[in-house]
């Protein structure tokens, strides 16, 4: 058994030294390199392989961003819970952003509101001079016949100055900001949190615009109380307020007059005021025996 298998293995390895041997010529001309087959079969070979390293090359670089792709997963379920965080626990009140539409909106209103203020104003004084000629026409027809002067007449009159239009007033208290809120001390805090601050403050900006909402009605159109408003608040307006929204403490305690916000002026409210005053939102001006709440 032994004797027959190593004679299966000689016999075979004879026959391949053979064939390695028929390969092996010693002339070049009878070589298997001068093969036509062989050369192309050498070629088949050689663009296998560099497709093979192409390939190797690719799966590679697929592996490391596959890896970078996991990372940047990662990173953006983190940016999501965030998102998610935020879009739960979003604040009530949000300051407006400067150079917004809003804002070039409120331009606009300011900018027609003037047009029209100042269009009123030019057709009264065209109401006016048309009032004066014809007085002067009923005088002249009542002195009798006109004698014709031959004299130059004088320059004409200057032109009366147009009255300036009144300037919109501020009547927006902003919220307050986290950073703002985070700086106050704890003394002008209290246990006042900032969402309910900023809901004090959204109360007072209403009553403000409600009370002037009625001073911008027409006088013929008042009724006995808003006229009466009307007059209080100006004799009640000094310098300091010009050009500037206001209410007095006795506005709050009256405001279901003219207004139905919830703004009061008690601890919470006294509290608010005060943090606004510093913050320079708002400002008091005291005399008279009454204090204004005038918005900055």
């Amino acid at each position: 058994m032994v004797e027959d298998t190593l004679q299966a293995i000689s016999v075979r390895i004879q026959a391949e030294l053979k064939t390695v041997a028929q390969l092996r010529s010693s002339e070049p001309a009878d070589s298997i390199t001068h093969d036509p087959l062989f050369a192309s079969l050498a070629r088949a070979l050689e663009d296998l392989e560099k497709r093979v390293r192409t390939f190797s090359t690719a799966v590679s670089s697929e592996r490391a961003a596959l890896l970078e792709g996991e990372t940047v997963f990662e990173k953006l379920q983190e940016q999501r819970k965030r998102l998610d965080h935020i879009l739960a626990n979003l604040p009530k009140h949000r300051p407006r952003r400067q150079g917004a539409g809003g804002d070039r909106q409120g331009k606009r209103d300011a900018l027609t509101e003037h047009r029209s203020n100042q269009e009123k104003v030019e057709g009264r004084e065209r109401s006016g001079k048309r009032m004066e000629e014809d007085e002067a026409r009923a005088e002249e027809c009542q002195r009798g016949p006109v004698e014709i002067s031959t004299t130059k007449p004088s320059a004409p009159a200057q032109a009366r100055p147009r009255k300036a239009a009144p300037v919109k007033r501020k009547v927006t208290i902003e919220p307050l900001t986290v950073a703002e809120y985070e700086g106050l001390a704890k003394y002008q805090v209290g246990r006042l949190s900032r969402d309910r601050i900023n809901d004090i403050l959204a109360d007072l900006s209403q009553l403000v615009a409600d009370k002037h909402r009625v001073l911008r009605i027409p006088p013929g159109k008042m009724s006995k109380h808003q006229r009466d408003l009307f007059w209080e608040h100006k004799q009640l307006a000094t310098p300091e307020t010009a050009g500037k929204a206001f209410v007095t403490e006795h506005d709050v305690k009256e405001k279901d007059r003219f207004s139905d916000c919830g703004f009061r002026l008690d601890p919470a409210g006294r509290l608010t005021v005060g943090i606004a005053r510093h913050l320079g939102r708002i400002k008091e001006v005291r005399g008279g025996g009454h204090t204004r709440l005038v918005v900055l």
